[in-house]
């Protein structure tokens, strides 16, 4: 077993090092610059970014959002402006959701939303999405502290093909 993860992570001690953190952020067109220019500084830190699949059927009814979360060492909030000084209420939940699980992290939201101060974690407001200062976000993103997991993970992508069935379910097995 620590043989073959140690061929997937390069070392056992590599895989301790848990860099994995749960980013809620819109999956709207319009507000992908401001999610993107998160996504850059975070990938700079070596973070790998965890998050709900947009094609889901329905939002979290088996509480399978805070599921994730536990196997994520850190938490990043993205919440854009939807008018009348609010934000996406899924995001809003999915905060509520990291504090249950006592994840560190912190937020980044536009300037125009509101009531943000019931949450704990660090806060950057920003006042034009389309024009991030880079090194103010960076600086904020410095502050995140990744912790280890509650539940460890290992991700491991295969080729589907018949021909590898017997080594994908020895693996999945393991």
């Amino acid at each position: 077993f620590f043989a073959i993860l140690t061929a997937l992570y390069g070392s056992s001690e590599n895989m301790r090092e848990e860099k994995d953190v749960y980013v809620s952020y819109s999956w709207r067109k319009e507000e992908q610059n401001f999610v993107n220019a998160v996504f850059r500084q975070l990938k700079r830190k070596q973070y790998r970014i965890i998050g709900d699949a947009g094609n889901q059927s329905v939002y979290d009814e088996d509480d399978r959002i805070r599921r994730i979360m536990n196997t994520c060492g850190a938490y990043v909030g993205i919440l854009p402006y939807r008018g009348d000084s609010n934000t996406s209420r899924y995001i809003l939940d999915e905060i509520h959701k990291a504090q249950e699980c006592k994840l560190p992290g912190l937020l980044i939201a536009d300037s125009r939303v509101e009531d943000l101060e019931v949450f704990t974690y660090p806060l950057l407001k920003i006042d034009i999405a389309s024009e991030i200062d880079e090194t103010v976000l960076l600086n904020h993103i410095n502050l995140l502290k990744v912790e280890r997991p509650k539940t460890p993970h290992v991700f491991f992508a295969t080729n589907l093909d018949r021909e590898r069935q017997t080594i994908n379910e020895f693996i999945r097995n393991l």
